[in-house]
């Protein structure tokens, strides 16, 4: 079995890349923060119970610098994806930029000390290719790819982008100085589908309850996200992995809709189960409610009502993607929400 190490793995999406890795055969080193909370991956021990794959669990902290050194030992590839995604916060600088960066630092300087490392697979952002949707006409584009970078985007506004956007050109950095290992990205877009794990707190999750629990049900924002099924996320991991031919960045968004549209699918698929908006709230409506949402002015102001686009076929050219469809995706969202 190959031996691989998930940071991260006990997360939204960090637990499906480990259950793929499972269930194809790698040997899984996993480190958690506390090995005494065995509820944040009890699960992941039972899909090891029957999979083809082993696990090891392992202690150690992303702020702690040479941590990661026993529990990498003797992997071929690592899987970094351990960066907190939270929107409302108080202390950007500690609760985002801090665990973002110094955390890749210290799991790329163990990389860089680690012989049998041969490739790193970073999870990056759409967040790192974009700021706010208003940039795209900033800039004359008419999609985003591959090529652009975040430059709109600071530590007091977007600083969850900033933080995505500052670990992934570390990363970059650290890669270019050394020849031993390299690096594949991938920058998905707003992650949407099952949860795997009890105690992921992604503001994807919160999304999905906000739209089920009727926080939406006065009037949609006029925003436009790029979505993707977890599950294809996890897929494309190890897609990148696996593929020596595979290189630089990868974006994986499905489907652009506005919010509005997404809450019309879960009315399609639960009828009048949840108290869901009618039509779409008007801009000032939402400069004023918006801090409500744990959302700035500022962000209003440059996101709502300014579409978004992104060109996904290095996915699907490169990697063979073939994108769940929305629908698949949002009714195994919530169904296993409401489990």
């Amino acid at each position: 079995m190959k031996k691989v190490l998930v940071t991260g793995g006990t997360g939204y999406l960090g637990s499906w890349i480990v259950k793929n890795l499972l269930e194809k055969g790698y040997d899984v080193q996993l480190p958690v923060r506390d090995k005494f909370k065995t509820f944040k991956y009890d699960n992941l021990i039972n899909i090891a119970s029957s999979a083809a794959g082993s696990l090891t669990i392992w202690e150690a902290d992303l702020l702690k610098e040479g941590s990661y050194m026993e529990p990498m030992k003797d992997c071929e590839i690592v899987f970094h994806t351990a960066s907190p995604f939270k929107l409302n916060v108080k202390d950007p600088q500690k609760e985002l930029i801090d665990p973002a960066l110094i955390g890749t630092k210290n799991v790329l300087s163990s990389v860089n000390k680690t012989q049998s490392v041969k490739r790193l697979v970073l999870t990056s952002s759409v967040a790192a290719i974009y700021g706010d949707n208003i940039d795209m006409g900033y800039q004359g584009l008419k999609q985003f790819d591959e090529s652009h970078f975040n430059s709109s985007s600071s530590l007091h506004h977007q600083p969850y982008s900033f933080s995505k956007t500052q670990a992934e050109k570390t990363a970059w950095d650290m890669v270019n100085i050394q020849k031993r290992w390299d690096l594949v990205v991938i920058n998905p877009g707003f992650i949407m589908g099952p949860v795997l794990s009890k105690s992921s707190s992604s503001e994807s999750i919160i999304f999905m309850k906000d739209i089920i629990e009727g926080k939406f049900s006065v009037g949609a924002p006029n925003l436009s996200i790029g979505y993707v099924d977890v599950r294809d996320v996890a897929l494309a991991h190890i897609l990148v992995a696996e593929r020596q031919k595979a290189n630089g960045r990868h974006i994986l968004v499905n489907e652009t809709y506005k919010v509005f549209q997404v809450t019309n699918i879960v009315k399609d698929l639960f009828g009048k189960m949840f108290n869901l908006p009618k039509s779409e709230a008007p801009k000032w409506l939402m400069v004023l409610i918006g801090p409500l949402f744990g959302v700035t002015r500022k962000f209003i102001k440059r996101n709502i009502g300014y579409p978004i686009a992104f060109n996904n076929s290095k996915s699907k050219k490169e990697l063979g993607m073939r994108y769940t469809p929305m629908k698949t995706t949002i009714k195994d969202m919530i169904d296993s929400i409401q489990k």
